[in-house]
This record gives C-alpha cells, sequence and structure tokens, in this order.
C-alpha cells in the first residue's frame, strides 16, 4: 500500500486488519482503488473499503492529540526544590 500510495500513513492494527489513512489532497480516489484492486488480484489482501473522514473522527483525532499532548506536559514538568543559604 505504502509503496503505491506514499502519502499512505498506518494508523491502527487490530487482529489482521490495517487501517491506513490518506490525505485527500495526495491521491485521487480511482488511484486507491486501482491500488487496493491490485493488491486483492495478487492475494496480498482480502477485502479492502474505503471512506472519508467524518466530523466525529476530527473531534476524536483533535481531542486524542490534546490528550497526549496535555499527557507530555505533565510529564515534561521540571521540579525544583532549593534552600538559601544565608
Amino acid at each position: 500500500m505504502e509503496a503505491d500510495l506514499p502519502s499512505a500513513k498506518l494508523e491502527d492494527v487490530h487482529c489482521s486488519q490495517l487501517k491506513f489513512t490518506i490525505p485527500q489532497k495526495d491521491a485521487k480516489l480511482s488511484e486507491i482503488f486501482n491500488s487496493l484492486c491490485a493488491l486483492k488480484d495478487a492475494g496480498l489482501i482480502e477485502d479492502y473499503s474505503v471512506s472519508q473522514t467524518t466530523l466525529d473522527d476530527v473531534k476524536n483525532h483533535f481531542f486524542e492529540t490534546l490528550n497526549l499532548i496535555l499527557t507530555m506536559q505533565s510529564i515534561n514538568t521540571v521540579s525544583i526544590n532549593y534552600s538559601r543559604y544565608s
């Protein structure tokens, strides 16, 4: 997949299912379907589906990213304790 569509990014793996995302500006639907049909004809994949990003997908990705950023900020917080000597 990534050889035919270099902008394809592996997003998730669950059992034998792989989920890729492809920026819409980087590939035409015809190119995506041609690549997937070729992979299926070669016996490299059993089945596939193509869908567009929904508003819920965007919202979920936004909150996942925000949560990751907030988590990283809390991990990278440095505490400094000092004593003042007279």
